[in-house]
């Protein structure tokens, strides 16, 4: 029964008792005198009765005007309500209306991604990621075949600001210019290193320009198969691994994947700044897995990596002390496989599940499925 109901049924229950009492009130003072020390005199009767009457019209006037006041209030209330839902709606209307607003405008930006003439779009990221493997592969064999033995035998740098260097040459680029960048950041302990470093790039550099000559030669020529399927291969002959790019490596992409990167770690923070009044967890989950279901498994990969390096260190802590990546499972089409043997496996640093029980990694799910299969 609603409130209303309940008001009602509670005023016409005083009315009826204090009408019912009203009423019995001259039977007793006139009949049952014994139980009064009245005297049976029309005017003493009548004064009782118009003394007594007046209280219970009043206490029905107070009743009355109290339910008048609760039904204004309760009135007042749903309307404060309803304006109230009224304004979360317009609320969420407007963060929607922002988010896919910037949803579009992330799409434009892998779209606008390009390297030279016949990479562009999510082509070019699976590019990006093969050049970032090579490029690690390189600054390993750098500091452990030449510069420990060639430089400086007493060497120890840890693996974090090998990766972080290798990271920033393949961000900023191999060159006069851009190398100056990354000097100013390392600081003066590992410039040694990095001139090493810097040199025994621009040797590959020279390579691949040499190789790229010879393997359009051949195309041209129209040889067989084999020669046609030379490939450019790192350092390290052990390694099973060749760059499969067609540009010159360690150009640096600064111009065309730091705009695509910062804008994608503003349109998750924006979500996740969202007021929690307006918009849940449960909900701000779903948006970020909306932005997940446009990423590519070589976007997720570069997200990855750009993460473990001191460039994109705030997916992993942002300013209120977040990490995104393992929050929203940004990752979770992250083939697990293409990480191997490249620096930090993510089930280490993220775990396999996040703080609302969800997995990190389709990956291990299909893996798993796939396990159970009945043979």
């Amino acid at each position: 029964m609603g409130n209303k109901w309940k008001l009602l049924l509670f005023v016409l229950t005083t009315i009826f008792i204090a009408g019912a009492t009203f009423f019995y009130i001259p039977y007793l003072v006139t009949q049952k005198s014994w139980l009064w020390a009245f005297d049976q005199q029309t005017g003493v009767i009548g004064d009782t009765i118009g003394g007594i009457a007046g209280s219970i019209v009043g206490f029905i006037a107070v009743i009355l005007t109290f339910a008048a006041f609760y039904m204004q209030y309760t009135a007042n209330k749903r309307q404060d309500e309803q304006i109230g839902e009224q304004a979360k709606s317009w609320e969420i209307e407007r963060f929607e209306n922002k988010f896919y607003n910037l949803l579009g405008l992330h799409r434009d930006n892998v779209n606008e991604v390009k390297i030279g003439k016949k990479l562009s779009g999510r082509k070019a990221f699976i590019s990006m990621f093969n050049e970032l493997k090579y490029v690690y592969y390189e600054i390993q064999y750098c500091y452990n075949n030449k510069y420990k033995i060639e430089i400086n035998t007493s060497a120890s740098i840890p693996p974090n600001i090998l990766y972080n260097i290798a990271y920033l040459s393949y961000f900023f680029g191999i060159g006069s210019k851009s190398s100056a960048i990354i000097f100013d950041l390392i600081g003066q302990e590992y410039e040694g290193f990095f001139g090493c470093f810097h040199q025994h790039i621009i040797d590959c550099q020279s390579k691949w320009r040499k190789w790229w000559k010879e393997d359009q030669a051949r195309k041209r020529k129209l040889v067989n198969e084999k020669e046609k399927s030379k490939l450019f291969k790192t350092s390290n002959s052990n390694l099973a691994f060749s760059l499969n790019i067609v540009y010159v490596p360690c150009s640096g992409h600064t111009s065309i994947y730091s705009h695509y990167i910062r804008h994608l770690y503003q349109l998750v923070k924006f979500v996740d700044d969202a007021d929690e009044k307006i918009i849940t967890p449960e909900k701000k989950y779903q948006y970020v897995a909306t932005i997940r279901s446009q990423l590519s498994i070589h976007e997720q990969l570069l997200i990855y990596y750009n993460a473990l390096s001191v460039l994109g260190e705030p997916w992993l802590k942002s300013e209120s002390g977040v990490n995104y990546l393992k929050k929203y499972s940004l990752l979770k089409s992250l083939p697990i496989t293409l990480t191997k043997d490249f620096y930090k496996n993510p089930e280490d640093l993220l775990g396999k599940e996040n703080e609302y029980n969800k997995p990190m990694f389709e990956w291990l799910e299909i893996k798993k499925r796939f396990q159970e299969l009945p043979t």
